[in-house]
């Protein structure tokens, strides 16, 4: 399923590739600086 969605991706475009895993990088930072202000 992974590698469908990948190469489903790739078939649009690099830009529209890029999009999905910038918002995912984003959300993982803010998830990240979350936890580390619940942590302190």
């Amino acid at each position: 399923m992974c590698l469908r969605f990948s190469t489903y991706l790739a078939s649009q475009g690099p830009v529209v590739g890029v999009v999905p895993l910038g918002a995912l990088g984003l959300l993982t930072v803010l998830s990240f600086l979350v936890g580390y202000r619940w942590e302190r």
